[in-house]
């Protein structure tokens, strides 16, 4: 009888221990929020934290069937930080990478001013910026990619001048507009750049004929979705064939320049003013304008 007793005892006190949840172990709980907040600062500041195996023996059964991750297991404040640091890494990586590049185009420019662009070369390149060839391939596969960047890279500045001259003139002072670009434009060919120049200066007339009509296709298109857009508001525009005008005139004007460096700017003016068929908006021409009645 006192065997049979002693039996029973033992298997009562084994269900017991069979039905005592894992929550009421010996492990300590450990909520959704302190996981989080542990993994962050184990993560951004190299403070303790838990461990993976750590958490799934310490989070309540419960927690970890709930299906969410660290991130949201995070406190908000925690998880924006993280997020705000990611972003201004690369954003200070995107900017070294662009500054490292523009190093490298302003080398091409230099080298073709100083040497000639007969003597561009990945080690002239390279020994000007003061970097390794394999760091040169990491932006351009050749010389040529980086003369065709470099090309690019001053037609830029050639529309951002075009962009400034934009938003500073006076709208609806057609002739004070005409005035200004046709300076503009006379200064941006006889003030060239180093590179245009040296292409010039070293007889690379298929080179220096690409350069001209990149510079003439990107200014017609910024000056046909910009200036000629808010011009048509107010005005009829009296050509056909509005962006292949615009990119004649101005090809057409960038060689004429280049050859008869002593033209005057109300040359330049006139030329503009009539091709585009709004000379009678200057005081020169004033009889032209077809927004006038003609006299009786």
């Amino acid at each position: 009888m006192i065997l049979a007793e002693a039996c029973r005892t033992r298997r009562l006190s084994d269900r017991q221990q069979e039905s005592t949840p894992l929550q009421q172990s010996c492990y300590p709980r450990v909520s959704v929020d302190e996981i989080g907040k542990s993994v962050f600062l184990y993560v951004t500041m190299g403070q303790p934290g838990l461990t993976p195996r750590h958490m799934a023996l310490h989070a309540p059964p419960k927690t970890l069937r709930a299906g969410r991750s660290v991130a949201q297991a995070m406190p908000t404040k925690e998880v924006t930080a993280l997020s705000d640091m990611n972003t201004n890494q690369a954003r200070q990586t995107r900017l070294a990478h662009d500054v490292r590049k523009e190093e490298l185009l302003r080398a091409v420019i230099d080298v073709c001013a100083q040497e000639g662009i007969s003597k561009l070369s990945v080690s002239n390149i390279t020994k000007h910026v003061g970097c390794t060839r394999s760091l040169f391939y990491h932006y351009f596969p050749n010389k040529e990619a980086a003369l065709e960047a470099a090309l690019d890279y001053t037609i830029d500045a050639f529309i951002d001048r075009l962009r400034t001259w934009n938003a500073n003139r006076t709208r609806g002072d057609i002739e004070g507009a005409l005035d200004t670009i046709s300076a503009l434009l006379r200064s941006m060919v006889l003030q060239t750049p180093d590179l245009p120049k040296s292409i010039a200066i070293g007889g690379d007339a298929i080179l220096y004929t690409d350069f001209v009509h990149r510079v003439a296709e990107r200014c017609a298109r910024y000056i046909c979705d910009s200036t000629v857009v808010e011009f048509q508001r107010y005005h009829e525009v009296l050509i056909d064939h509005v962006f292949e005008t615009f990119y004649v005139l101005i090809s057409g004007l960038i060689m004429f320049i280049r050859s008869h460096p002593y033209t005057s700017t109300e040359v330049i003016k006139d030329i503009i003013a009539s091709t585009l068929h709004i000379e009678g908006f200057t005081a020169k021409y004033a009889s032209r304008n077809p927004e006038c009645p003609a006299p009786a």
